[in-house]
């Protein structure tokens, strides 16, 4: 008959797929940069943050050829693309403050660059 129900090769099919499933997820977690860099490798185009603003105005900064942008847009208001001058910034300070440090750079810079 056609319905004898579940036989032992189903089982070991089911299982070593699982099993196969398992492997892929795991290598996939442990090894997500370098796997990262090799499908991204050939992009130009790059998000580096992405701030709200409120309800209707996000912030974006990108890099696009190593050279950074601001990109203002809104629901209800004209989308703003400006261009930042590249700085070297102070080496000395610790991580946190670099960050700090860099966040109100790429603010002094975004209002006081020309639109593009």
């Amino acid at each position: 008959m056609a319905t004898d129900g579940v036989t032992l090769t189903q089982i070991f099919t089911v299982t070593v797929f699982l099993g196969a499933m398992v492997l892929a997820l795991i290598y996939v977690k442990r090894d997500r940069d370098p796997l990262n860099s090799k499908l991204h490798a050939g992009r130009r185009v790059q998000v580096v943050s992405n701030t709200s603003l409120g309800v209707n105005e996000t912030v974006r900064i990108i890099r696009i050829d190593e050279q950074d942008y601001v990109l203002v847009s809104g629901k209800n208001i004209n989308s703003h693309f400006y261009a930042l001058s590249s700085q070297d910034t102070n080496k000395g300070v610790s991580a946190d403050r670099e960050n700090n440090f860099q966040s109100q750079i790429l603010e002094k810079q975004a209002m006081d660059a020309k639109p593009c």
